[in-house]
């Protein structure tokens, strides 16, 4: 595939530059959003981060053999600020956690929602100058702390999405509920206070998928800690003799263990309604999307949360998923 490098533009309400990966195929109809999960900066300016990331930009395989143009925007990670994991610190744009960058740079990563949107439309513009018959609505990809992100934007934005293709989600894509068992479901969690066109939502076509023995779990909870390990090297937590993590209650509420993703608060929704384990999240997860008729299938394969793309049913099913997209695909609108 072809590579160009776009820079950020200001002028134009963004602040993140961009790559766009364009087929051999000129027929293409379909363009995607590749969101990669890089790995937390140690760079203390936006130009030097801006630069590693372009390096490391990939427009992911499936859209390569799917001749797919595909947008990468090149979103850092910040130790305490965990873009692009789209956090409630992160939607109420609480910058002031990015140690790495002084203030004026800490401002341009406000927003990115909007910025995001906006970037879209200017690369769509570029991809339909270059006589790409495109449609304006974009399939936005994401795998571990991106999938959260792309399931989250795509309730907040459906207007710009074709579809959404989500993986190692561990079940904690967000919920388009308000509520569960009485209990409010703020954002990311759920919908209770952003404002969202959830018809529109519920017709997005969404393909999530997990390993059969994912046990990552960005959302553990504080606990007793065993020495065992994952297979990123995560310590896991200790069980008891029904297999249920042994937590560390404080006042009897469960607390985050990793607290630049989610808050206490959150932590204790989730093991309380969402489920203690990724597998059961997602069987949760599941069953609500159902229950509110939203488009999606929720799919599990062989492996963790790394072989799991290696699975040659995924590899069948998601190029199935993608091919359906191209024979309905829609003509630009603007």
């Amino acid at each position: 595939m072809d590579r160009y490098y776009y820079s950020e533009r200001p002028d134009l309400g963004f602040n993140i530059p961009f790559v766009i990966f364009y087929p051999k195929d000129e027929s293409s109809k379909l363009v995607a959003a590749n969101f990669m999960t890089p790995p937390v900066t140690n760079k203390s300016n936006l130009k030097d981060i801006f630069s590693e990331l372009k390096e490391k930009s990939y427009p992911g395989g499936i859209f390569s053999e799917n001749d797919t143009i595909t947008i990468v925007p090149l979103i850092p990670r910040f130790n305490g600020y965990a873009m692009p994991y789209y956090t409630s610190m992160v939607y109420k744009n609480e910058t002031e956690l990015i140690k790495e960058l002084d203030e004026s740079e800490r401002e341009k990563m406000k927003d990115i929602d909007v910025q995001l949107i906006k970037l879209f439309k200017y690369a769509l513009d570029i991809i339909y100058k270059k006589g790409y018959d495109v449609d304006d609505k974009i399939i936005l990809n994401g795998y571990s702390a991106s999938s959260k992100f792309v399931t989250a934007f795509s309730c907040l934005h459906p207007e710009i999405c074709r579809a959404v293709i989500a993986g190692g989600t561990t079940g904690l894509m967000i919920r388009p509920i308000k509520e569960i068992n009485g209990v409010k479901l703020n954002f990311p969690l759920g919908i209770n206070d952003v404002e969202t066109d959830l018809e529109e939502f519920a017709k997005i076509p969404k393909f999530f998928y997990i390993g059969d023995e994912d046990n990552n779990d960005p959302a553990l909870c504080k606990c007793k800690l065993d020495d065992k390990k994952d297979v990123n090297g995560n310590v896991l937590p200790k069980l008891d003799e029904n297999g249920n993590i042994i937590p560390g209650l404080k006042d009897g509420k469960y607390q985050a263990y990793y607290k630049s993703l989610y808050t206490d608060e959150e932590i204790d929704i989730i093991y309380r309604y969402f489920g203690t384990f990724p597998l059961d999240r997602y069987e949760n997860a599941k069953q609500i999307y159902s229950n509110n008729k939203i488009n999606s299938s929720f799919n599990i394969y062989k492996g963790n949360h790394v072989t799991v793309t290696r699975d040659p049913h995924f590899i069948s099913d998601l190029n199935n998923f993608i091919q359906k997209l191209n024979s309905k695909n829609k003509k630009r609108t603007y």
